[in-house]
């Protein structure tokens, strides 16, 4: 019995240092929409907008404060999940103070944004700052009347009316348009895929002889594609004829495209990569030819859909204390777009 006892305490003895090293670990804190403030709908002059089309590109503005949220740690956050209206985007965005300190990492996956904390909410006092987003409404709206967004908010739900207008596409067609798209599931999203449509009139198209289209490729874009496909017909699915060009890029950043002599519509597409700096990127484009037997140059800049978002925070030095550590959780803070669907875009900016 003695000797039991003994060889029990004797385990005890050896157990005793690995409990001494645990360190008990508390689950995070989630405060929910808790930290949002204020939520607005705005466009690239960061005017609240009461009226927009359906497909066109706006800004989720939003405030946030931890203020009266408790002892947060580094580690903690704050999960916000968006309005079905909103059409969900995959990205993820670092916000900075005034000295360039990190406050907080965002993840946005689809309509749901989730803040993770850092040191930052330990060694300040108000803490508070600012996020954003561009995006553009889902087919969960209703289109030629006003709707009601509704934003969880610290104060309830915010509503935000706006009216939605159905995509007017009853245009007659014009000499010469170009887009941008972002097109399938890209991580990130780099790649962008650009339409240049010549004379794409729905009646009455004109006759292009001896034509000529020049491209000019915007900031921070190189070319992906050593040829341009360029399609002759009433539509791209179903074509009179179809080429694939070679493309020379000059110096300038510039190349040309020669075109067949034709009474048809013209589609050119071609690829370029950007470097993830821009919110929006544009390609120019000239067209120099004999429309209808009179010598005519057009130009025409093309819009990507506006894409990414950002914002920062700030707050006031206090004592950095901790009694009873949360669990840390490490997140690394990026800049970079990860996956997102295709997006559509306008020729016009937002």
């Amino acid at each position: 019995m003695i000797k039991r006892l003994g060889k029990a305490f004797a385990v005890l003895l050896l157990l005793i240092p690995v409990f001494a090293g645990m360190r008990v670990v508390y689950g995070e804190t989630d405060v929910g929409a808790k930290l949002i403030t204020n939520v607005s709908i705005v466009n690239s002059h960061n005017e609240v907008i009461t009226s927009i089309e359906k497909d066109d590109s706006f800004k989720i503005d939003m405030t946030w404060s931890l203020e009266d949220l408790g002892d947060l740690k580094a580690g903690d956050k704050a999960t916000v999940t968006l309005p079905a209206e909103i059409e969900g985007v995959n990205n993820t965005y670092a916000l900075y103070d005034e000295n360039n300190n990190l406050v907080v990492n965002v993840t946005q996956v689809g309509n749901q944004l989730t803040f993770v904390f850092t040191e930052f909410v330990e060694q300040n006092t108000n803490v508070h700052g600012d996020f954003y987003f561009w995006t553009k409404f889902s087919d969960d709206v209703i289109e030629n009347q006003i709707n009601n967004i509704n934003f969880e908010t610290a104060n309830g739900t915010q509503s935000v009316p706006i009216f939605i207008q159905a995509v007017d596409d009853s245009g007659e067609g014009a000499l010469l348009t170009k887009q941008g798209l972002y097109l399938g599931t890209q991580e990130p999203k780099r790649i962008i895929d650009w339409r240049v449509y010549i004379n794409s009139f729905d009646t009455d198209q004109v006759t292009i002889k001896d034509g000529t289209f020049i491209d000019f490729l915007g900031p921070h874009q190189t070319l992906v594609s050593t040829s341009a496909r360029v399609v002759y017909g009433p539509s791209v699915s179903n074509p009179t004829y179809v080429e694939q060009v070679p493309i020379v890029l000059n110096s300038d950043g510039s190349f040309e495209i020669p075109l067949r002599d034709t009474e048809e519509r013209i589609y050119i597409t071609y690829k370029t990569e950007t470097d993830g700096s821009l919110e929006q990127y544009t390609n120019r484009g000239i067209l120099d030819a004999l429309v209808n037997d009179v010598p005519r140059t057009s130009s025409i800049t093309g819009y990507t859909p506006r894409y990414g978002g950002g914002g920062g925070g700030t707050g006031e030095p206090g004592e950095s204390s901790s009694t009873e550590p949360s669990s840390e959780s490490s997140t690394s803070s990026s800049t970079e777009p990860s996956s997102e669907s295709s997006t559509s875009s306008s020729t016009e900016p937002s």
